[in-house]
């Protein structure tokens, strides 16, 4: 058979069936997905066997279509190119035209939990697709981590209390609230981002390491509640006035351009929303020891930027937040023992108060003019 079926029934018949057949297959998923929230586990696994056989016949309409049909420009083409320019036109007519269409038309908005697929912008798709056909990556020096090495730090006496005593601060100054939307720029394996959770019931991560992601969704058990997303930090894949707070640790030392960052941080915050970031400080024996360090070995704070406080508060300033607030933590020095910890960390209290410029790790608070 080699006749063409142009300008036929039995073409807009394939496209009918195609287009039925990937909504099954996307149906069936979903309720695999909410069978496995319910344990019900024997169940998703069957409800996504019959999605495999779905997509099965969706593949062979589009067989059919592209060896009798003639390519379709909006389903498929034979050449790879042209499928990767359809994909990304196909998003930006949804961002163009079809979901804006739809705000228009409604007096609905989106709600403010963060479940998956919320908060990821039909533009984003597209903008993605293009990242990665163009190898965008994150600016500046961007440390490339061994994220099982990154979590062991965590799981040393050090690391623990270094980490609560942060937490303490970020999550003090944010000041998170039941469904705010949240985003965790430079998430990382998802450190913050799990409490953050915790706290509003949903979170976005971004983070350009496909690997740290891929760690998070390991170690928080591939959590609904949180969205894990591969994105350039300095061209996020979300329309202005998206998120009511961002949280940004220990990104901008790594940033060759932390103005770039925290610009499109300040783009996708709401008017009034918030910003909270965790830094490195500059007046800390921490510094002095990973300066050393760097010196002599190829370490991540080899070229790390090391930030004093009012240099910290001046970049937020500059790109237009409004009552910055600066606070620090980590007071003790860097030592990596349980017992010497122990009395040790009596100088948290009396670093904040009598050397508040020397805390290992600053933060800052600041507000987008509402």
């Amino acid at each position: 058979m080699n006749q063409s079926l142009r300008g036929t029934h039995t073409l807009e018949n394939l496209k009918v069936g195609f287009l039925r057949e990937a909504q099954a297959n996307l149906r069936y998923h979903f309720f695999a997905r909410r069978a496995d929230m319910k344990r019900l586990h024997e169940v998703a696994r069957i409800l996504r066997s019959a999605a495999d056989e779905e997509s099965g016949h969706a593949f062979g309409h589009l067989d059919l279509l592209l060896d009798f049909g003639g390519e379709q420009r909006d389903l498929a083409c034979e050449r790879m190119e042209d499928n990767l320019k359809s994909a990304i036109e196909a998003e930006l007519h949804e961002f163009t035209t079809l979901y804006r269409g739809f705000e228009e038309g409604s007096e609905l908005r989106p709600c403010a939990s963060a479940q998956e697929g919320d908060g990821v912008e039909p533009s984003g798709d597209a903008r993605r697709l293009q990242g990665r056909l163009s190898l965008h990556v994150w600016p500046g020096v961007t440390p490339h981590l061994d994220p099982a090495a990154y979590r062991r730090w965590y799981e040393t006496p050090l690391g623990a209390q270094a980490d609560a005593d942060e937490k303490r601060v970020v999550f003090g100054l944010a000041d998170l609230r039941r469904a705010e939307r949240v985003l965790d720029l430079g998430c990382g394996d998802g450190n913050y981002t799990a409490p953050i959770a915790d706290t509003t019931g949903g979170a976005i991560g971004v983070d350009r390491s496909p690997a740290m992601l891929r760690a998070g969704r390991s170690r928080l058990g591939n959590r609904p509640d949180v969205v894990w997303i591969q994105a350039d930090g300095a061209s996020l894949p979300f329309r202005s006035a998206r998120f009511d707070v961002v949280i940004s640790v220990t990104v901008l030392c790594f940033a060759g351009d932390p103005s770039a960052l925290l610009a499109e941080a300040f783009r996708v915050l709401r008017p009034g929303g918030r910003i909270v970031v965790g830094e490195l400080g500059r007046y800390s024996p921490w510094a002095l020891v990973r300066k050393l360090k760097g010196l002599v070995a190829e370490t991540i704070y080899r070229q790390a930027h090391f930030f004093s406080r009012s240099e910290l508060a001046g970049l937020l300033m500059g790109i237009g937040f409004h009552d910055v607030r600066v606070r620090s933590a980590v007071f003790y020095p860097p030592i990596n023992a349980r017992a010497a910890l122990g009395w040790l960390h009596v100088m948290e209290p009396i670093g904040r108060w009598l050397a508040p410029w020397a805390g290992a790790f600053l933060v800052a608070v600041a507000r987008r003019p509402a």
